[in-house]
């Protein structure tokens, strides 16, 4: 289950009447009333980056070049982390 899913899961859990149309994790966050620090919003708000780029094909090949080993590492772990705390928010 990715970060948007969690969220999306917890706003219908949450409130009933919210339509859940936005894309944007950060404003599903608030709607959710998911208090995120600055430095989870940043991030999620970077990852909507590469879900949005990685779509259309002429974007991959710099998309790719941009994003070395260690920095897609670096993303990767702050992504799981951030949606263990997402899991364990909704508990």
């Amino acid at each position: 289950m990715d970060t948007r899913q969690i969220v999306r899961y917890w706003i219908k859990e949450a409130q009933e009447d919210i339509p859940v149309a936005d894309h944007q994790p950060v404003v599903l966050s608030e709607k959710a009333m998911i208090p995120l620090r600055p430095e989870q919003a940043d991030l999620l708000r970077e990852l909507m980056r590469f879900n949005i780029e990685s779509r259309y094909p002429k974007d991959r090949e710099s998309l790719r070049q941009a994003c070395g080993r260690d920095y897609t590492r670096e993303k990767l772990t702050a992504s799981r982390e951030l949606a263990q705390w997402l899991i364990e928010k909704t508990k």
